[in-house]
């Protein structure tokens, strides 16, 4: 049986986390032992200022405003705030704690090693894990990355595939380590960039497909000898688009597609 502690920045869960935990929800061979909520830590008034004037003048924090207005305004509906969830609503008849922490901090790694987990998986979970935290789960911890490793790493997904003209996109289950996307893929598959594809549909794709790779991700550490073998070579980290490179995507699309 394989030990498994969930790491999330909430103890309600969307519509997509549900759908990634629900097979694991129903296998025997797996046992939650522990569920660790750990929301993004609240920045002070100067990091505030230090992120918005760094955001400003690449333009990025524009970018950011334009584009979640368009997300309010389309009909995108793969996860809605109507349908999230407990955790225990999702693992229905399994007693487990839940540990909440505004820092993991020693004291929270201390608490997390009397769990005895095995292994962690991130689920709504969108923070850098220390390496102290990556060090307690003797088989590691597992993430999604939406995205093939060896091109593209860092943020935001798909915006960089299609900015570039690829013809397909990887995903990676990744046991990770301290660095950016720099894991071990344990589950990749690659999907196919259709003539006319959209940010909007290309992300509901990539959610959709991805759904069962954790569970099979899973599956393979129940033999006790296996162990994900790192890549060769690893992609430049992106970061979110500044305002010239996110008129160039839009351009190009609006007037070449």
């Amino acid at each position: 049986m394989l030990k498994i502690a969930i790491l999330s920045e909430n103890s309600l869960i969307d519509a997509y986390t549900q759908r990634v935990l629900q097979p694991v929800s129903t296998d025997p061979r797996f046992k939650i032992v522990g569920i660790v909520v750990h929301p993004r830590p609240r920045k002070s008034f100067k990091q505030k200022i230090k992120a918005f004037k760094r955001r400003l003048k690449g333009g990025a924090f524009l970018v950011m405003i334009i584009g979640k207005f368009i997300t309010k305004m389309s009909k995108t509906t793969y996860n809605t705030p109507d349908e999230r969830k407990s955790f225990a609503s999702v693992f229905s008849g399994q007693l487990f704690p839940e540990l909440r922490f505004t820092m993991l901090n020693e004291a929270a790694c201390e608490q997390l090693r009397q769990l005895d987990a095995d292994l962690m998986i991130l689920a709504g979970y969108h923070q850098i894990v220390s390496s102290e935290v990556i060090n307690l789960l003797p088989r590691g911890v597992l993430s999604y990355h939406y995205g093939d490793m060896r091109k593209y790493r860092g943020q935001p997904p798909v915006f960089r595939e299609l900015l570039n003209g690829e013809s397909s996109i990887g995903i990676t289950l990744q046991q990770i380590t301290a660095g950016i996307d720099r894991g071990a893929p344990v589950e990749e598959m690659s999907l196919s960039i259709a003539e006319g594809e959209t940010l909007a549909s290309l992300e509901q794709r990539i959610l959709s497909a991805s759904e069962m790779m954790m569970y099979k991700a899973l599956c393979r550490y129940l033999d006790p000898a296996y162990a994900p073998a790192n890549l060769s070579a690893y992609g430049p980290v992106y970061t979110f688009p500044g305002l010239i490179t996110w008129l160039r995507f839009h351009l190009k699309y609006s007037l070449f597609k």
